[in-house]
C-alpha cells in the first residue's frame, strides 16, 4: 500500500450496497470464523507492496486449509517510500532493505514461502503530482516486466493454485498492474480472489467499490470474512510494518471492517459459485 494523498477520515459512508443498491444484505455470502474454505493445496497471496496483505487479507490468509502451501509474493519490492523518509530516492537502498525485513517477518509469522520480485515501485518511476493514480496500467512500461516475472512464477505453481490479488480500489497504478497481470496470466476467474485494498477502501462508497468489482467482471460477487477471531492477529500483522504506518492506519482499517458489518469483516470478491 502506498500512501494516498487527500484521505479524509470524516467522509460520509453509506451502508453496504451489493449488486445494485436495492439488493439485500442477505445476498452476500458470509464466511464465519474458523471456516476453512477452498481445499486447494496452494494459495498465493500477491501483494503490490510490502504490507498490502497485512492490511487487506488476513482473514483470507487465516482461512486457508491448515495443510495448504502458502506463498507471499511482493511484486514491487524496491522503494524509496517510508513515513520516515517520505519520497527520497537517496534512501531507496535503506528503505528497500527495511521493507523486505518487515515482509520477511510477516512471512515467518504466517508460515508463507516468500518471494520479493526485484521491481521498482511507483515512487521510483518518475510519477509526480498524483500521476500514479491516473495512468492506465498497461501504459506503464514496467507492466510487461511484471507480467513476464509473474508468468514464470505462476507456471511453477500447481494448476489449482488460488491467487489473491488486489481489487484495485483507489486506482493506484501498482495495484492495477498486479491485478491485470495476474488476471491475464491465470485466465480463470474461479482461481482468483480479489481483496479490497485497505486502507484505500475506507475512502470510497460501497457503490463505488461495487463498480470497480463489476468493471473487472460482472460475475464477481462479494463474500464477507468474519474477523472476530482474527483482530489480534491482524493488529500484530499490521504492526510488523512500522515503516509504513500512520498513526490512524489501524483505526481506519478497523472502522472499515465495522462499516461492512457491525461485528467486523473483510470483504473479497469472487465468482458467484465459489464457496
Amino acid at each position: 500500500m502506498r500512501r494516498h494523498s487527500g484521505m479524509d477520515a470524516g467522509i460520509q459512508r453509506p451502508r453496504m450496497a451489493v449488486f445494485g443498491l436495492l439488493q439485500a444484505m442477505s445476498d452476500t455470502k458470509v464466511l464465519p470464523p474458523s471456516s476453512k474454505r477452498m481445499t486447494n493445496s496452494t494459495h498465493c497471496f500477491v501483494s503490490p507492496h510490502a504490507d498490502d496483505i497485512a492490511y487487506s487479507a488476513i482473514g483470507s490468509l487465516s482461512n486457508t486449509p491448515e495443510a495448504a502451501k502458502k506463498w507471499l509474493v511482493t511484486v514491487f519490492s524496491v522503494s524509496c517510500w517510508s513515513f520516515e523518509h517520505a519520497l527520497n530516492p537517496d534512501a531507496a537502498v535503506e528503505v528497500t532493505a527495511k521493507r523486505k525485513q518487515e515482509d520477511g517477518g510477516f512471512a515467518t509469522l504466517f508460515d508463507c514461502e516468500y518471494i520479493a520480485l526485484p521491481l521498482v515501485d511507483s515512487s521510483l518511476r518518475a510519477y509526480h503530482g498524483g500521476g500514479e493514480y491516473q495512468v492506465n496500467p498497461h501504459d506503464d512500461p514496467i507492466y510487461w516486466q511484471v507480467k513476464i516475472l509473474l508468468s514464470d512464477l505462476i507456471m511453477q505453481l500447481p494448476n489449482d493454485t488460488v491467487f489473491y490479488l488486489p481489487l484495485g480500489i483507489g486506482h493506484h497504478v501498482d495495484h492495477l498492474i498486479v491485478r491485470e497481470a495476474v488476471k491475464e496470466i491465470v485466465n480463470d476467474l474461479n482461481r482468483l480472489v480479489f481483496y479490497e485494498d485497505l486502507p484505500y477502501a475506507d475512502q470510497f462508497s460501497d457503490a463505488q467499490i461495487e463498480a470497480v468489482a463489476l468493471s473487472i467482471d460482472p460475475r464477481l460477487s462479494p463474500m464477507l470474512i468474519a474477523m472476530q477471531e482474527y483482530w489480534d492477529t491482524k493488529a500484530q500483522a499490521i504492526q510488523l510494518y512500522p515503516s509504513q504506518l500512520e498513526a490512524n492506519t489501524y483505526s481506519r482499517i478497523h472502522h472499515y471492517a465495522r462499516r461492512i458489518g457491525k461485528e467486523g469483516y473483510e470483504r473479497v470478491w469472487v465468482v458467484k459459485n465459489k464457496v
